[in-house]
């Protein structure tokens, strides 16, 4: 059986604007299974951003190997969906376009979004209507509270079923637990 995600001995080097070297992770192993809930933690910079940009696609490894779904991860996965500790919408885009967005700018969706564009607001809607913010599409960030940000934005993220989902969150009751425990089940999708 393939693995979801697969990483092999994965390490990550930035430069700084120092131009120095710094070592974000270093010889990562990983092995998740579709259907797997796994929650990665740690104390701030220990890496676990930099491990879902890999995953993601966002950021190539300075060594190791990251395979998704059986396939090596050499640029941006368009089923992959991040979704961060602030909602991160665009002000000017209205709830239902914020919901879109990846679609415009994601290899192998944008050229098909003109065509498909109908289709993927009537999927947008659903989503909406799934977190209870169907009557909202026509309204900016702005007009929308925090928690109603926040669902636009997970929304936004899992677009649709069997895609990959990560999501940053730090602090709050996070906190206590960072570097403790790692839990793995397969209860979850």
């Amino acid at each position: 059986m393939v693995n979801l995600v697969s990483i092999q001995n994965a390490t990550l080097r930035y430069r700084t604007e120092k131009d120095e070297d710094f070592l974000a992770i270093e010889g990562v192993d990983l092995k998740i299974d579709a259907g797997e809930f796994v929650a990665i933690v740690g104390p701030s910079g220990c890496g676990k951003s930099s491990l879902l940009r890999l995953i993601s696609g966002l950021t190539p490894p300075t060594r190791g190997d990251v395979i998704v779904s059986g396939n090596p991860v050499r640029k941006p996965l368009n089923i992959v969906g991040m979704a961060f500790q602030n909602p991160t919408l665009l002000p000017w885009r209205t709830t239902i376009d914020n919901i879109i967005l990846p679609l415009e700018i994601v290899d192998g969706h944008r050229s098909k979004l003109k065509s498909y564009r109908d289709r993927h607001i009537g999927l947008g809607r659903e989503l909406l209507k799934i977190v209870g913010l169907n009557e909202f599409e026509d309204k900016f960030p702005w007009q929308l509270s925090g928690g109603m940000q926040q669902r636009v934005s997970l929304r936004r993220a899992v677009r649709r079923i069997g895609c990959l989902y990560a999501r940053r969150i730090v602090g709050g009751p996070a906190r206590p637990m960072d570097g403790k425990k790692v839990h793995r089940s397969p209860r979850y999708a």
